[in-house]
């Protein structure tokens, strides 16, 4: 599901790009990197709360806290997404007035969807809660990017002239059919006992969605202060040629993306057990996977880039084809480190990864801004480059002073290359009679 929905994401950006033009995509993008940072403080952690209490609750069968969950929780995103959304309204009117360098209306339905998507995020943490973990993928993964390329080929042939405002009217509106479709699966998933419960409140969920969400709130704006940054000081058509590119290096992530989904509960497993040499294999092997498969896309992309890039979206953009290789050559560089982060995390160095993500985000703003002078949109893969390589190394220390583990490629790497420069030391000495 997450392949296809991704094949389907990629159609979208190719039925936007190739609709708005380089100066539209990057306004439209400028607007959605702004929705999903606002998103993470919208919705607190507590798809992902909700998910972890409703699996307790339900083999519990604590029906009346269960009920609590579902509607606490969605009044609690309810009202602070809306409530996010109405004050950034109102700083952009201020900040702005009658000069604002787009249209309202693109930033108002922007931040007009920001309520519909953080009640669709939870309403996916509460179907995995239900173990309905197909279903929750179902609708996020496949029917929203569905419905939206549809949306946007009905709005593109036979609703007169299609621009950023409309592109994000068909957003909302997919958005919002999502959430009623995911909304009636999770009706039918509740048991009779449930719909009969009366809801009971328990506390201690903000102690857990602080921190927690502060580390999504770091990893959300590594991916997302180049579009906002981009789009306070370069021009709409370089936002956009760096839209493409960034959208489509999703395909070069792949790797790692499927490996860690697929490798993760094992690795669950072998660390509550403690199973050290059985953890060190599957890591290492892990991280060999994706340093091969994401190098492989990489190449791929470096050398097939250009061609791929206008055959799919036009030879307007051509010219994201540079920081396409450098986001690229950066994913490399995450996928030799491997699985470190969510091994950090399964063991409860929750803080190192906090500290460790914060310090990779500090050096690429800081990189990027001093980059972009001379680097322009190239300037934010130099920069990522360069905070992979410190973020690895820096939680790749964590994990070996603090549960003696190694998890990135660098072992098998090391230990493939003393088997090959023995052999051939040994070939040498054999007399070729």
């Amino acid at each position: 599901m997450r392949v296809l929905g991704m094949a389907l994401t990629f159609l979208v950006g190719i039925q936007l790009a190739r609709s708005l033009g380089p100066t539209g995509y990057g306004k439209y993008g400028t607007v959605m990197a702004v929705v999903s940072l606002l998103l993470v403080p919208a919705q607190m952690a507590l798809p992902v709360l909700a998910m972890r209490d409703i699996s307790v609750f339900a083999s519990q069968s604590a029906h009346d806290e269960l009920k609590g969950v579902l509607v606490w929780f969605t009044l609690r995103v309810l009202t602070s997404s809306a409530l996010i959304s109405s004050l950034a309204l109102v700083g952009y009117w201020l900040w702005f007035g009658a000069h604002s360098p787009g249209s309202p209306r693109l930033y108002v339905w922007g931040l007009a969807t920001l309520p519909v998507l953080a009640l669709g995020n939870l309403g996916a943490g509460v179907l995995r809660g239900l173990q309905r973990v197909a279903a929750s993928q179902f609708y996020d993964a496949l029917i929203r990017p569905a419905l939206f390329a549809v949306l946007l080929f009905i709005s593109i042939k036979f609703v007169g002239e299609f621009n950023a405002e409309r592109a994000m009217e068909m957003q909302a509106l997919a958005v919002a059919l999502s959430l009623g479709l995911c909304a009636i699966n999770i009706w039918f998933a509740l048991s009779p006992e449930m719909h009969r419960a009366a809801p009971l409140r328990r506390g201690g969920w903000l102690k857990s969605a602080a921190p927690m969400t502060a580390i999504e709130i770091v990893r959300v704006f590594d991916g997302q202060y180049a579009m906002i940054l981009f789009g306070a000081v370069a021009s709409a058509d370089d936002v956009g040629l760096f839209r493409v590119a960034l959208s489509s290096a999703g395909f070069v992530g792949l790797p790692n993306t499927l490996i860690a989904l697929a490798v993760t509960p094992f690795l669950a497993q072998l660390q509550a057990g403690e199973d050290r040499r059985r953890l060190q294999l599957a890591t290492n092997g892990a991280a060999l996977a994706m340093f091969g498969g994401t190098l492989a896309m990489a190449f791929a992309m470096i050398v097939a880039g250009k061609w791929a890039l206008t055959l799919a979206y036009g030879r307007d953009y051509v010219g994201s084809w540079a920081p396409l290789a450098l986001i690229a050559c950066s994913d490399t560089v995450t996928a030799f480190y491997g699985s470190t982060s969510i091994l950090l995390l399964m063991s409860g160095q929750e803080r190192a990864v906090a500290r460790v993500s914060a310090t990779g985000v500090i050096i690429g703003v800081a990189l990027t801004a001093a980059l972009y002078p001379c680097f322009g949109i190239n300037s934010v893969g130099l920069a990522w480059i360069v905070s992979e390589i410190v973020k690895g190394t820096l939680m790749r220390k964590t994990a070996l002073e603090r549960i003696s583990i190694d998890p990135s490629a660098l072992p098998i790497l090391c230990a493939v290359w003393d088997f090959a420069r023995s052999s051939f030391r040994v070939s040498k000495k054999v007399s070729p009679l």
